[in-house]
Parts: C-alpha cells; sequence; structure tokens
C-alpha cells in the first residue's frame, strides 16, 4: 500500500518527447486544482477529441468551456444520491447475475457477467430499459449484445476513424431508437400541460416533486431540457462509457484481488454481514458507512488497478 503522504517528488513525473513536454501528476493538490479550483484554465486534449468524435461526438468527457458547463447542468441533476441510490432496480438485475454463478465451485470467468450486469443496470437507468443481457432467453438478449460486441470494438478502434463508421451506425441506431421514445414523452407532456389534461403520473410530474415512486431515467430528464436528437445521442453515450465499462472493470478488479487475499475477504465478509443482521433497509448512508467495503473499492478498483490509466488535459 502507497504511503499516506509520499515525498512530493514522486507526486509528479516530467516527460519530454519528440519537442512535446508531458507532466504525470497524482498529487492531490494538482488534481484538485484541475478538476475544481481552476477548472477553467484546462481544456480537453485535441487527440481526445478526434479520437472520440466518430462514435460519441460532443459530449461532457469530449468537450470544456461552456458546452461543458452546459453537459454538466443537463446531466448532473439525475445524478443526485437520491436518484442513483434506486436499490430494489439493481436487485433485480443482481439476483439474476447470481444464478448464473456456479454454485458447485466450479471456476468462472466473471468478466462478460460482470459486463452484462453493468449493461442490464446502466440501460435502465440511462435509457429507462433494461436491455436484458443477463437473460439469454428474452427477445432483447440479442439485439443487446450486438450493441455492446459493436461499442467495444468502436473503443478499441477508436483512434482509427476509418474503421469505425459501420460500428459506429449500429450504436446509434440502439441509441436513437430509445430517443425516439423520450422525445415522444416530451411531446405527450407539453401536450398534456397545455391541454391541463393528466395522460401518465410520470408526465405530469413536476421536475421539483420528490415522490420517491417516480422513476428517474437519464434520457428522460435530459428530454426535458431539450429535444435535440444530437445532443441527447451523444450525450448519453458519454455517460454510459463511463457508468457500464468503468464499473465493471472495477468490480472486477475488486474480486480479483479479494480472490487472492483470503484474509481481506473474511474481514469484509464480516463487515457486510453485520449490516444484515441489523435488518433494516440498504441505503446510500449504511453503504458509506461500511469503512472496509470502501477502503476496499479505493485499493482495488482505484489505487492498484483504475479503470482509467491517466486523463490528458491541456493548461
Amino acid at each position: 500500500m502507497a504511503a499516506k503522504n509520499p515525498p512530493r517528488d514522486r507526486l509528479n513525473l516530467l516527460l519530454k518527447s519528440l519537442g512535446t513536454t508531458t507532466i504525470f501528476t497524482i498529487d492531490p493538490q494538482n488534481i484538485q486544482t484541475y478538476y475544481s479550483t481552476d477548472f477553467k484554465d484546462y481544456g480537453v486534449h485535441r487527440l481526445r477529441k478526434k479520437a472520440f468524435y466518430p462514435l460519441l461526438a460532443d459530449g461532457i468527457f469530449s468537450t470544456d468551456g461552456a458546452y461543458w458547463e452546459h453537459s454538466r447542468a443537463l446531466i448532473r441533476p439525475t445524478f443526485t444520491r437520491f436518484n442513483v441510490a434506486n436499490f430494489p432496480a439493481f436487485e433485480i438485475h443482481f439476483q439474476k447475475f447470481l444464478k448464473l454463478i456456479p454454485r458447485n465451485g466450479t471456476t468462472v470467468n466473471l468478466s462478460p457477467l460482470l459486463d452484462d450486469l453493468f449493461l442490464d443496470m446502466s440501460t435502465e437507468f440511462i435509457f429507462g430499459e433494461s436491455v436484458n443481457a443477463l437473460d439469454e432467453s428474452s427477445d432483447e438478449a440479442s439485439e443487446s449484445h450486438e450493441f455492446l460486441n459493436s461499442f467495444h470494438h468502436a473503443q478499441r478502434g477508436i483512434s482509427i476513424r476509418s474503421q469505425l463508421r459501420t460500428l459506429s451506425l449500429a450504436v446509434h441506431k440502439f441509441v436513437d431508437a430509445h430517443i425516439d421514445k423520450a422525445l415522444e414523452l416530451r411531446r405527450e407532456r407539453l401536450a398534456s400541460k397545455k391541454s391541463g389534461t393528466v395522460l401518465d403520473p410520470s408526465i405530469s410530474r413536476d421536475e421539483d416533486d420528490d415522490d420517491e415512486k417516480h422513476r428517474y431515467i437519464l434520457l428522460h430528464e435530459m428530454a426535458k431540457a431539450t429535444d435535440d436528437r444530437r445532443e441527447l445521442r451523444y450525450q448519453t453515450l458519454q455517460v454510459f462509457l463511463a457508468g457500464h465499462e468503468a464499473t465493471a472493470i472495477g468490480i472486477g478488479n475488486a474480486i480479483f484481488w479479494l480472490c487472492r487475499n483470503q484474509k481481506v475477504w473474511e474481514k469484509l465478509r464480516r463487515e457486510v454481514l453485520e449490516q444484515m443482521e441489523k435488518g433494516e433497509e440498504l441505503t446510500f448512508e449504511s453503504l458509506k458507512g461500511l469503512r472496509y467495503l470502501q477502503w476496499v473499492i479505493n485499493e482495488s478498483a482505484s489505487s492498484l488497478h483504475s479503470p482509467v490509466t491517466f486523463y490528458l488535459l491541456l493548461a
């Protein structure tokens, strides 16, 4: 485990190559500077913009300045603690995931199962409908795997623009179908407000109403603010990029290390079981209160094998 307060000369590395100067840093003060206090002084590297454009175009991870602020304002309201802590919805997919793990101790490759688990979770949260990738018997399974395979291949070749067109079209087709539904819901909502009729509780719901029964769907919430199909497509795709693959990789890394550290696994299991024995409903706050769980996630999913190895910015 890294020292808590290492010398500052071990936190920064300056590299000069082919006339270009690059500074690598893990200094918390530097990270706070370009993510928070002086964010406007840094921009997205041009290589990232060119690599992202064929598949993901303009969105929260490939823009800066005023458009980035607009993107954050569009997406951020849905990512409140109340909205993301939808444990009943997560539990449905998690139980499907558990059923696919052999009970006889047979070695199993969890990577594709984790991909499907977080694909199901993220598509339900972002688009309002799960693709049911964990359920091979469902009608959506074949289409969802075509979408996921296209998305992954497009990611792997994201810097080779000439090979992306067909794969990008398959991804865009999948997302556009959900955008059509969201925009239809937007039209119905506007029509119901104009006429004073109530077609559906979710349509007439005010934005400031904190009804716990309301199901937050990122795409539907964004469609309240804009009917720009292109913007909705690329903003949701960029959130999907972060929410699906990075989460699956992070949890996969945690499981990888837990399998190789029996003492850590047993201690983590005891902490979780003690929480469950209280008989309390699982909440965002109760999860944050599991300190050892937080440490395990920070070490295995962030420190040892982070899904994002580095983030390139221009000063």
